[in-house]
């Protein structure tokens, strides 16, 4: 086995700060696909918030993940709807909603909508109580299934929400052969700091199968 080490600078993650740990993995996880995930609080105010801590985990039962952190020993909006109701919509996010979608991480009262505030348009979902966003060419209805506190150093900084996937909502000139058209779609990914990438050059690699 060929020793490249010397060719490589290797960081010992229990000796990074918060800010440190952030910065790097974030640089070097990416492109990450990147949800608007939309909410309904018991005041009956909708709520959005991206989230790049999110990809699918199983086809059969259809399950994605989201990673929430919590704001000291407090939970965010979007972990507090989804424990209330059980349900919430995540909204892919692509070149074109992508700077509005992008402003609503900022915290805003609990009586104002993010998505009033940065001129997103809530549509009604068919399974769930928890609106989706018009912008979204892709919207996924979903109802949680398991959060699990996730801990470090003895104390709980976020949760990981596994949810099933109720329903795939398509915009129809995408929606070709079961499929999403994903070029038509036009998704971005999450790279670290405020940055975003889009798709590039697409290339396929035939399995040996």
């Amino acid at each position: 086995m060929m020793d490249a080490m010397d060719e490589f600078v290797t960081v010992d993650m229990k000796k990074l700060g918060k800010k440190e740990a952030h910065n790097l993995l974030l640089s070097a996880v990416a492109p990450r696909p990147v949800a608007l995930v939309t909410t309904l609080g018991e005041n009956q105010v909708m709520n959005g918030a991206p989230y790049s801590y999110y990809n699918i985990v199983s086809i059969r039962p259809p399950m994605i993940s989201i990673g929430i952190s919590r704001r000291g020993n407090a939970y965010k909006d979007t972990i507090t709807h989804i424990r209330h109701s059980e349900v919430f919509t995540v909204n892919i996010v692509d070149e074109d909603n992508v700077t509005a979608v992008h402003k609503t991480a900022k915290t805003l009262p609990l009586d104002e909508s993010e998505l009033e505030a940065f001129g997103l348009t809530p549509v009604t979902s068919a399974y769930i109580k928890a609106p989706g966003i018009q912008e979204a060419k892709v919207r996924l209805e979903c109802r949680m299934k398991h959060t699990i506190p996730l801990e470090h150093q003895g104390k709980v900084t976020g949760d990981l929400v596994l949810g099933e996937i109720l329903a795939v909502h398509v915009e129809k000139s995408l929606y070709k052969k079961r499929t999403v058209d994903t070029k038509g779609l036009r998704p971005v990914g999450r790279l670290g700091g405020n940055d975003y990438s889009t798709l590039g050059d697409i290339f396929t690699i035939e399995s040996d199968d």
